[in-house]
């Protein structure tokens, strides 16, 4: 080689994550346009501006409950930064959590615990049908509570949500229908019972866990955290 000689540099893109144009959401993008401002934000304007929200998966960041199904524990999953908490964030966190369990020995063998955001729904339903998917009987009993006042109804919703037999479940159901009629309406429009009453849960999966108390936990521990940008977070500072 001459000294002279310019020298022909390759430079090789990242691979795009392999979505389908007709069928699948571009992976968004975090911080569109904007440049990453290394600062602190007072908590309470975090918490003014929507930026800290303890109870749910909110925010810039998306967080799910996984239930390892063969053992009795659980898995703690909070990867994901995206623009939105909307179908196309939800069905991109969905996609590759999914490309990574199936890497498993277990496959589908999974159990998905959230509240019931319509995107996580449609996420699950349309890439990930094969999924275990629980509704958290937390956020149910806040919704519920709202409705349905007063400690016997409370008392009667975690009786129904905790039922480990079917006879116990139809007592609870009983009581429930003596109280308010309109109560077991209510949860007959939960959808299938397997999502939020413990004794239609998949026994291939083995835990009976109805809540997403330790993701709450989790997002609670990270505090004023949740509102660092992506390098700080990713440098540890």
């Amino acid at each position: 080689m001459q000294p002279n000689e310019p020298l022909d540099l390759v430079v090789q893109q990242p691979s795009e994550p392999p979505f389908s144009q007709n069928t699948q959401p571009e992976p968004p993008l975090f911080g569109r346009g904007e440049p990453f401002i290394r600062k602190r934000i007072p908590k309470s304007t975090a918490s003014r501006k929507g930026l800290l929200k303890p109870t749910s998966v909110g925010g810039e960041r998306s967080s799910i409950g996984a239930l390892l199904g063969g053992e009795r524990s659980s898995v703690a999953i909070e990867s994901n930064l995206v623009s939105a908490e909307d179908e196309k964030g939800w069905s991109f966190f969905i996609y590759h959590l999914k490309n990574v369990l199936q890497q498993s020995d277990r496959g589908n063998n999974w159990c998905i615990i959230s509240d019931r955001h319509k995107a996580i729904d449609k996420a699950c339903r349309e890439l990930w049908p094969e999924v275990g998917r629980r509704y958290c009987t937390k956020h149910l009993s806040v919704n519920w509570k709202r409705v349905f006042s007063g400690p016997k109804m409370w008392q009667l919703f975690w009786l129904a949500a905790g039922a480990t037999s079917e006879f116990t479940f139809k007592k609870a159901m009983q009581q429930i229908e003596k109280a308010n009629p309109a109560a077991r309406i209510w949860l007959a429009n939960l959808g299938e019972q397997k999502r939020w009453t413990k004794h239609q849960f998949d026994t291939s999966i083995k835990s009976d866990v109805n809540k997403t108390n330790f993701v709450e936990s989790f997002n609670s521990t990270l505090g004023i955290d949740r509102c660092r940008p992506v390098l700080t977070l990713l440098e540890g500072n």
